[in-house]
């Protein structure tokens, strides 16, 4: 009994671990796990661990321990000629070779190779040699603190270091000449960053909620700011941009709750839609005169009830995205001489408006800039401007006379607006006509030729998107066709047989003449959508282009807007079909703008473009 109770006791404590034979024979220590060198040609895949498991050994009750040295370097390829190595013991991982580094994603299998030690990687030096930084290489290593970047490198992918919480600080070398979006978003630790002069522009969400962030300098060379590049950034408490930029995005310094020192340069044609708003300097009722906020020259926000006249005082050079947005007891509006721009949706729902008279100097009118002003009767427009967005007189009074449109055709002074379904056959652009606006004809199929006069100086975004026309017949030469200013998806336009030197009386048509169609073999060998769309819902109709769904699924969300940013970085390239549905604010370019739109509206902060 004595043997049995003796037996027991030591099968149960074999069991807990409590005693082995081999840690009493041996000086028995406690094993890391057995790592190992595996090599991995696969750009995407992720390194394995042979064992995950402690070694604790029946090799040790039969016989003792092996006396091994586990490894604990990893390694593999992160592009055609670069190897990566990476030390678990010291937390270090190395990049070496020439040539670009791999592009990634933070979808599973399209992660970083060395992602599984994400939470391991403290330091990562990047040798001379390499000449990129991939998408997504460094997303989520939360334990990053130290990186060293050569100055062979020229490009910083998307979203490069998003969520790098630790990285206190980064130098970017003037060797680099582009950082992709949302490259340090969530770096939450990173106390100052210096842009180079290499750099033109900051893509969308370059520095999203770095809450550290104290410096910010911006090189000389930059140009254009995109959507949201340091919104949320808590700690900035002053921002100086440099003269030369001329674009700055929508909410590019939102929610940056302590700036309160902001200094804009009189270069800057574009402020996109709430760009400071909550910041200090938004919030302080002492930067607010006469119930509209000014930074520099160029006007920011006006208050929703401002009434009656009112008069933009003079020297201001820009009017932001909404500024004027729903002043609806607004009736009047003086626009000084010396503004160049009005943004997008700068006096949209301002329904009490009458008129509207723009001073010589406008040279740009954004998307819907005067959409819904529902009792505008009377636009001048001067022959100085040069780009109208969609839509920018829309629901007007002015738009919804039926007198104003001559032959199925809107126009505004020499300025081209819109053109209905009635347009067909061959139709002449009447002389004298300076720009037309972005999607004038988009859709519009059933024109076959179009006479163009040699005035036209500006064709915008998608004006003849969709549009079934067969030939162009130009009244100017070659070279001034090639001079001309044609937006993007406007192939249907640009791929016709053009005719230079053309002269209207040759042919018997008169300007501003609708005559019959002109039939063609080749048209059966187009892909003419059916038009079933009666007139009086002409000009609603958009085609079969879902806006924002650039990707076709369907659906639009961060897919949709993904896409248009790798467009932007010239990573892909959109078809035409793509582009016309991309470009969701209509001002003629698809890029960081339209993604942060795509972005607004997958969350719910917007309903329509």
């Amino acid at each position: 009994m004595k043997r049995l109770t003796a037996f027991v006791l030591v099968f149960c404590l074999c069991l807990s671990g409590g005693f082995t034979y081999a840690a009493a024979q041996h000086d028995y220590q406690h094993l890391p796990k057995a790592l190992k060198i595996i090599s991995n040609n696969s750009d995407t895949s992720l390194q394995t661990v042979v064992d995950h498991t402690d070694i604790a050994s029946p090799q040790a009750v039969t016989g003792g321990v092996e006396d091994i040295n586990p490894k604990t370097i990893y390694s593999g390829t992160c592009g055609d000629n670069l190897m990566w190595t990476f030390d678990t013991d010291t937390g270090v991982l190395n990049i070496e070779g020439t040539g670009d580094m791999a592009n990634y994603s933070y979808y599973n299998s399209l992660r970083s190779p060395w992602y599984g030690y994400h939470g391991e990687i403290e330091t990562v030096n990047i040798a001379n040699g390499v000449t990129t930084i991939g998408n997504y290489a460094f997303y989520d290593c939360t334990a990053l603190t130290s990186i060293t970047i050569p100055y062979s490198v020229t490009s910083m992918g998307e979203s490069a270091f998003y969520n790098c919480a630790f990285l206190t600080g980064v130098t970017i070398p003037d060797s680099v000449t582009f950082i992709g979006d949302e490259v340090f978003r969530g770096c939450l630790s990173l106390e100052n960053i210096t842009i180079p002069d290499s750099i033109t522009s900051i893509g969308i969400r370059a520095f999203y909620n770095c809450d550290s962030l104290t410096s910010v300098t911006i090189g000389d060379s930059v140009t254009i700011i995109g959507a949201d590049a340091f919104y949320g950034c808590i700690a900035l408490t002053s921002i100086t941009i440099p003269n030369g930029v001329t674009v700055i995005g929508n909410e590019v310094f939102a929610r940056c709750s302590s700036l309160d020192s902001i200094t804009l340069p009189d270069s800057i044609t574009y402020i996109g839609n709430e760009a400071f708003d909550d910041t200090a300097y938004y919030n302080n009722e002492d930067n607010w005169e006469n119930g509209e906020l000014y930074i520099g020259k160029h006007l920011i926000k006006a208050s929703s009830d401002i009434s009656g006249e009112y008069i933009i005082k003079s020297g201001t050079l820009a009017i932001a995205d909404e500024a004027f947005w729903d002043c609806y007891t607004l009736t009047s509006v003086i626009i000084p001489d010396g503004v160049t721009a009005i943004g997008c949706y700068a006096f949209a729902w301002c329904s009490s408006l009458k008129s509207i008279t723009l001073p010589n100097s406008v040279t740009s009118i954004g998307s819907s800039a005067f959409a819904w002003c529902s009792s505008i009767e009377y636009i001048s427009l001067p022959d100085s401007i040069t780009y109208i967005g969609n839509g920018a007189f829309d629901d007007t009074a002015y738009y919804n006379n039926e007198d104003n449109w001559k032959d199925g055709v809107l126009y505004i002074g020499n300025h081209l607006i819109r053109a209905s379904n009635e347009v067909s056959g061959e139709y002449t652009i009447k002389s004298g006509t300076l720009t037309i606006a972005s999607r004038a004809f988009f859709s519009r199929i059933n024109p076959t030729s179009v006479i163009i006069p040699d005035s036209v100086a500006y064709i915008g975004v998608s004006a003849f998107y969709d549009c079934n026309i067969l030939t162009v017949k130009y009244a100017g030469s070659q070279a001034e066709w090639d001079a001309m200013s044609i937006g993007e998806c406007n192939e249907k336009l640009t791929s016709a047989n053009i005719m230079f030197g053309f002269k209207g009386e040759e042919d018997g048509s008169s300007e501003g003449e609708i005559t019959e169609e002109v039939s063609s073999e080749e048209t059966t060998n187009e892909e003419i959508f059916e038009d079933e769309t009666t007139e009086d819902e002409s000009s609603d109709d958009e085609g079969d282009i879902l806006y924002g769904d650039v990707n076709g699924d369907g659906a639009i969300n961060s897919i949709d807007a993904a896409q248009v940013l790798r467009h932007d970085a010239t990573l892909i390239l959109l078809d035409d079909t793509a582009l016309a549905a991309a470009d969701v604010n209509g001002d003629g370019a698809v890029n960081s703008l339209d993604a942060a739109m795509i972005l607004r509206f997958d969350a719910g902060l917007i309903t329509e473009f």
